[in-house]
C-alpha cells in the first residue's frame, strides 16, 4: 500500500490540466494499493460528488476503480451520511454503483425527501440522481414510509 495524507481526486488526474474533478474526498488516512484497484479512505471520510450535488460522510470507505483509473464502486461503512439537495439518507453501510448510479443503503437505512417524508427499511436501494426517485426496499421486509399531513 501507498499512504496520503491529502486530498484525492476522482480519475486521478494531473492537476496541471486545470479540470475540475468529480469527486474530492479528505480522510485522517488514505491508502492506495493500485495493483488492486482500490483505495481505503479511513476517519473522518468526506466525500464531495460535483456531478451529482452530494456529500458522503463515513468512518471508512473503500473505492474500487478499473485500470484507467476511473472509480466504479464505493463502499461506506460506519455512520454513513448521503446528503443531497432535498434529500437526507443515512445507514450503517453504503453501496454505490457509479457505473449504474445507484446506491443500497444497508442497516437502519433511512431516506428523507423535503417536503416528501421519510422511508425506512433494512434496506434501500435508490438512484443518486434525486430527481428519479427511490427505488425499493429489501423483498421481503416492509418499507416504512411516513408522509408528513398539514
Amino acid at each position: 500500500f501507498f499512504y496520503f495524507k491529502r486530498d484525492i481526486k476522482n480519475k486521478l488526474e494531473d492537476e496541471s490540466t486545470g479540470q475540475k474533478p468529480d469527486m474530492k474526498a479528505t480522510a485522517n488516512e488514505i491508502f492506495i494499493n493500485d495493483a488492486l484497484k482500490i483505495m481505503i479512505l479511513h476517519g473522518d471520510v468526506v466525500m464531495d460528488h460535483q456531478q451529482e450535488n452530494a456529500k458522503f460522510f463515513a468512518d471508512r470507505t473503500e473505492i474500487h476503480y478499473n485500470p484507467d483509473n476511473q472509480f466504479k464502486e464505493l463502499v461506506a461503512t460506519g455512520n454513513f451520511i448521503l446528503e443531497q439537495k432535498g434529500r437526507h439518507s443515512s445507514a450503517d453501510r453504503a453501496v454505490y454503483d457509479m457505473i449504474k448510479e445507484v446506491v443500497t443503503l444497508l442497516g437502519n437505512a433511512e431516506v428523507r425527501e423535503k417536503g416528501q417524508g421519510a422511508v425506512r427499511s433494512s434496506k434501500i436501494v435508490m438512484n443518486i440522481d434525486i430527481a428519479k426517485g427511490i427505488l425499493k426496499g429489501e423483498e421481503d421486509i416492509p418499507v416504512r414510509f411516513e408522509i408528513p399531513l398539514d
